[in-house]
């Protein structure tokens, strides 16, 4: 290589101690900031798309040094030389990974190897011609090296043919329907890339066209908003899973750019004022750093705290399943004897076996009672067993609401008689009532409902009202008794399982506390619903089932 006109070189280093602050300024802060980021990251998590942005780092790193090499060894031709002509290559390469790191990002996939491949060979011409073509001879005057065009408009297409393809991976990712990445998030870690390359250019081409190099400086500025747009994703999106390190790491950025300030005091008060103003940067940076640090561990701690929940909801709910298959098993296993007793009470009390005492009757009719109710209670756990497990079956079919509700008054009126109380029906339809239901579901819920009403009225009478709706298109049956009545907290925890009137025990002892809850899943489930209603205690109470009506 020709060296002649490098004997005048030392004219270019009073140019070079005049920017000579400016360079450690604009090289140095956004070189250990994005060393930090990678170095951190990679550590963390190692995959290939840490590993495609370490190399990014790496490459910036080595751009800078050789853009710092080209600005401070003017008094070493051999080393300027040497750096002038592979800076270029290494900024086509940088220009590649960033263009690897956007699509391995956006797609959460590796590009494939076979267009990595094609992407490298300009470069491998480019590293062949460089040492032959790139700088034919030194301007000393001037303080630039004279390029070869061909060479130079070869490099610069290059790298605009890498950000066009760039800016197409991000425009086709942000509108595409598979979802691998937001759009915000796209857009946003893409305009930190797009930002990063074109700034990188336009700063290189300025400088070239105005004989002002202090474009190329402010060029290398560009790092810090892809490393924000990457910090904010990441932070907000959890996406390589840091977010006290961001934090961190553009704290340091501030402090190191504000920090080299100083490097630049010409007078003691303007030494003063910078060294204040650092001394309020590390302060509030502490501040600030010891406020997210507690932020973090709060979130920590809640998301620990929400996946012990997790946990204990899944236990809870394997508990709630064994529970449910236990009662299922054991309400079976009890459902055999207890048919038994009461099919051999039934026989005795109807004479099968010979005529029994007055005594015996009695006694008979108590055990038949009680078997009677115990096989209800069983019922009951039953019916909850399969609501919850969801194997509760229904055949669905049209009838008439209104003849199946008189037949079980009829059924109950006698116990109603038993008990001193009046128990009546009244019908106000027009149509001929036809609903599309489960009949046998639906007999439960009426005998539930009318059971109910019998045993928390102790006198009075007790209603049961066949009416229809036009809007939405239902029949309506309500039960009114004159019964205990509730209170308002009492109903809106009447239909939980388990649950009875607080006042309930003072009238009847018996029952689970599941008739109403099962009623109302059934009913629910074949598209109507059971709602109570009561003006207070001692006021009575009415309950309203709807049902789909058909005609």
């Amino acid at each position: 290589m020709d060296y002649n006109l490098l004997s005048n070189i030392k004219y270019c280093s009073d140019y070079v101690s005049d920017v000579h602050s400016i360079l450690l300024y604009s090289h140095l802060a956004p070189t250990f900031t994005t060393i930090f980021l990678a170095v951190y990251l990679f550590s963390n998590k190692h995959n290939t798309l840490t590993i495609t942005l370490l190399k990014m780092t790496v490459l910036f790193t080595v751009w800078t040094v050789l853009n710092l090499t080209i600005w401070l060894s003017f008094n070493n031709p051999t080393l300027l030389m040497f750096a002038w002509s592979q800076i270029e290559i290494v900024a086509t390469l940088l220009f590649l990974y960033t263009f690897i790191f956007t699509f391995n990002y956006l797609y959460k996939k590796t590009l494939p190897k076979r267009v990595v491949l094609v992407l490298l060979i300009p470069i491998i011409g480019f590293i062949v011609c460089a040492p032959s073509f790139f700088t034919t001879e030194f301007d000393a005057q001037e303080c630039v090296a004279i390029e070869n065009s061909l060479y130079a408009n070869a490099v610069l297409m290059y790298k605009l043919l890498l950000s066009f393809m760039t800016v197409v991976i991000i425009i086709i990712r942000a509108f595409s329907k598979e979802k691998l990445r937001s759009r915000s998030e796209t857009l946003i870690v893409g305009t930190g890339v797009l930002i990063f390359l074109y700034t990188f250019l336009i700063s290189s081409y300025l400088s070239e066209i105005t004989d002002n190099y202090l474009y190329e400086m402010t060029g290398v500025f560009s790092i810090i908003p892809f490393l924000g747009c990457l910090t904010y994703t990441v932070t907000t999106f959890n996406t390589l899973n840091f977010k006290i390190i961001g934090a961190k790491i553009l704290v340091t950025a501030l402090f190191l750019m504000t920090a080299s300030q100083i490097i630049f005091f010409s007078t003691p008060a303007k030494f003063v004022v910078d060294s204040l103003t650092i001394l309020g940067v590390f302060i509030v940076s502490i501040i600030l750093l010891q406020n997210i640090k507690k932020q973090n561990e709060q979130r920590e701690q809640i998301e620990k705290l929400a996946q012990n929940l997790e946990k204990a909801n899944t236990r809870l709910q394997a508990l709630d399943k064994q529970k449910s298959e236990f009662v299922s098993i054991a309400s079976h296993q009890l459902r055999s004897p207890l048919a038994a007793i009461r099919g051999y009470t039934s026989m005795l009390l109807d004479g099968t076996y010979g005529t029994m005492t007055s005594k015996a009757t009695g006694a008979l009719d108590r055990i038949h009672e009680s078997a009677k109710l115990m096989a209800f209670s069983i019922e009951d756990f039953l019916n909850v067993s399969r609501i919850e497990s969801g194997n509760m079956k229904y055949e669905l079919s049209d009838f008439n609401l209104k003849e199946q509700a008189e037949h079980v008054v009829d059924d109950l009126r006698p116990e109603a008689v038993r008990a001193g109380l009046l128990l009546m029906i009244k019908t106000n339809i027009t149509s001929q009532g036809v609903v599309h239901a489960d009949i046998g579901k639906t007999q439960q819920i009426l005998h539930n409902l009318i059971n109910n009403a019998l045993k928390y009225t102790q006198k009075g009478t007790i209603t049961i009202v066949v009416q229809e709706q036009k809007k939405p298109k239902q029949l309506i049956v309500e039960f009114i008794d004159t019964g205990i009545g509730m209170s308002q907290v009492t109903i809106s925890e009447l239909f939980e399982k388990f649950s009875r009137a607080k006042n309930a025990n003072t009238v009847n002892i018996k029952g689970t506390g599941l008739g109403l809850f099962v009623a109302r899943e059934m009913a629910r489930a074949m598209g109507g619903d059971i709602t109570a209603h009561s003006e207070g205690e001692g006021m009575g109470s009415r309950f309203i089932l709807t049902l789909p009506l058909v005609a």
